[in-house]
């Protein structure tokens, strides 16, 4: 099993270089196949933190979306 992390950005205001990030992981199976994903998260840590809690032996990477 491996777990991809990744965050997207979203521009607030047209004008005004405020952007809303968010951080998701999804999990997949041995053979590629997307089992799940998450809700989006607004810090790196806190999708890291519950990643460690319940998938300890789970590979963790982290892709650019």
């Amino acid at each position: 099993m491996k777990i991809e992390l990744f965050k997207t950005r979203r521009q607030l205001l047209l004008r005004v270089p405020t952007f809303k990030v968010r951080w998701y992981f999804r999990i997949l199976g041995d053979n590629g196949e997307v089992i799940a994903q998450s809700e989006g998260y607004t810090q790196r840590h806190s999708a890291v933190e519950v990643l460690n809690k319940y998938f300890p032996k789970a590979k963790v990477v982290e892709v650019e979306a």
